[in-house]
């Protein structure tokens, strides 16, 4: 199983290499619009205000080049930086630390932390961590983080900040069209395969939540979001195709989900999330409908099919590699529920 759309993906990590985030339409509530910390006897987290966003934005990705692209594209509105907070160096001379939130749909915020050079910075930057995710403005229910395993301050910083370890996850693609597979028939006869993007929601949330029952993949997510808003994040991920949204049945039940959106500024197709429900696991079914995938994902003219994993899932694993999937990176997901319970619909 492939909940590779319940977490952001390094693409969204504009840190250690200069790149920009994913470009996101205007949410709404500039973070350079909330004013300033509070007056205190030392530096206190609080917003950044406009004239200091370059700077901080420098903080945090290093690059001077890279802080200008970002700066522009938030004033722009080609992205959107939801919040920008940060924490003076004691002495002046710019930021110790600083945090960016972006939602997401679905409910979900994305956070990248400054780089963590040193022990002596963790609790600097878990402080601005703490107070940046106490502000009630944002509307979420799971803010989201995701690591180079690399960089052990950085996770300590935001452990100590709430956040818990999610998974290790591991990114994976292969060529479209790619090497040909064979079909391997499983021992179940009657299968049929279906667009699903425009069926009835709810039977899809039933089914989502079906594929979640003793899930290998990401089995902490359990009940931190509701359904509705899992399935609108997945939809948010890349462009949404509903012909590219595929459902197994078996024996005429809903056995399987298989999602995929095009990202034509990342130049692949993204498996968003792949799952089987718990009883029919261990048929052969996940090879039936990862072949269609495949099948489907060829005619978008994209050249790569790209997907994230958690390393526990071994068996998911394995059919990936089976199916020419080379794996990549690794990254460490890791998350901290904004509210004991998530949010009711309206």
């Amino acid at each position: 199983m492939n909940r590779s759309g319940s977490t952001p993906t390094p693409a969204n990590d504009p840190g250690r290499d200069g790149d920009t985030p994913h470009s996101r339409p205007p949410a709404g509530g500039s973070p350079t619009d909330s004013g300033t910390a509070p007056a205190s006897e030392g530096p206190r987290p609080g917003p950044v205000t406009a004239d200091r966003l370059e700077t901080a934005l420098q903080r945090l990705v290093g690059s001077t080049a890279a802080a200008r692209r970002l700066a522009v594209g938030h004033r722009t509105g080609h992205l959107r930086l939801d919040a920008v907070w940060g924490l003076d160096h004691a002495h002046g001379g710019g930021f110790e630390a600083v945090a960016v939130l972006m939602r997401n749909a679905g409910r979900t915020a994305g956070v990248l932390l400054s780089p963590v050079r040193r022990a002596s910075e963790v609790a600097p930057a878990a402080d601005l961590l703490r107070a940046m995710l106490a502000d009630r403005r944002f509307d979420a229910d799971l803010a989201q983080a995701m690591l180079d395993p690399n960089r052990p301050f950085d996770r300590e910083a935001l452990v100590a900040g709430g956040f818990e370890p999610l998974a290790e996850l591991r990114f994976m693609d292969r060529p479209l069209p790619g090497p040909a597979i064979a079909d391997e028939p499983p021992a179940t006869r009657s299968i049929r395969i279906e667009c699903c993007g425009d069926a009835d929601p709810e039977t899809l949330h039933d089914l989502l939540k079906a594929t979640y029952e003793r899930t290998l993949d990401c089995p902490g997510l359990a009940g931190a979001r509701r359904v509705e808003d899992v399935l609108e994040g997945h939809r948010a991920a890349g462009r949404f195709r509903s012909d590219l949204w595929r459902r197994l049945w078996v024996d005429d039940e809903p056995a399987g989900l298989s999602l995929l959106n095009p990202n034509p500024d990342a130049g692949c197709i993204e498996l968003v999330y792949f799952g089987l429900v718990a009883n029919r696991r261990g048929e052969g079914l996940g090879g039936v409908l990862l072949r269609d995938a495949l099948r489907a994902a060829a005619g978008v003219g994209l050249p790569r099919l790209s997907l994230a994993v958690d390393e526990r899932n071994l068996p998911a694993l394995k059919l990936y590699r089976r199916h020419g999937f080379v794996p990549g990176a690794i990254r460490s997901a890791l998350v901290k529920r904004l509210r004991d319970e998530p949010a009711t619909a309206p």
